[in-house]
């Protein structure tokens, strides 16, 4: 999963937070935005350092590598509650098994994205 940030609006961040790239490093981050696949991939465009929260430092104590896993949470989708599967608010998915797409079939076009192992839904904006 890709937050973009455009030359035109480095200025907004730096000037906030300074490099982006440094800051958000090693962090969890929730992103505020539209799901956009760009050549076959998941991305949000993030015009604002408003759209960008800090959840938590990344303490790589864990044997996993937070790189290879993107984390969801029910509270942020925007419907279908009822297709997402646990109890926990927060899954956190490999990037391997996260499969996003633009429902064509729905007149208004939602981003979808699902683990490819259960099917279950992750995200879901219109």
């Amino acid at each position: 999963f890709t937050v973009v940030i455009f030359t035109g609006d480095l200025d907004k961040f730096t000037s906030k937070i300074g490099e982006p790239t440094q800051y958000y490093k090693n962090k969890k981050i929730t992103v505020n935005g539209r799901i956009k696949i760009y050549k076959g991939k998941p991305e949000i465009i993030a015009n604002s350092p408003d759209q960008i929260t800090i959840v938590s430092e990344n303490k790589s104590s864990s044997s996993k590598n937070s790189d290879d896993y993107t984390c969801f949470r029910k509270s942020e989708l925007q419907g279908g509650f009822d297709l997402w599967k646990g109890d926990k608010d927060e899954k956190c998915v490999k990037k391997e098994f996260i499969n996003c797409y633009v429902d064509n079939t729905d007149p208004y076009r939602p981003s979808v994205c699902e683990d490819r192992r259960d099917g279950s839904l992750l995200s879901l904006t219109d």
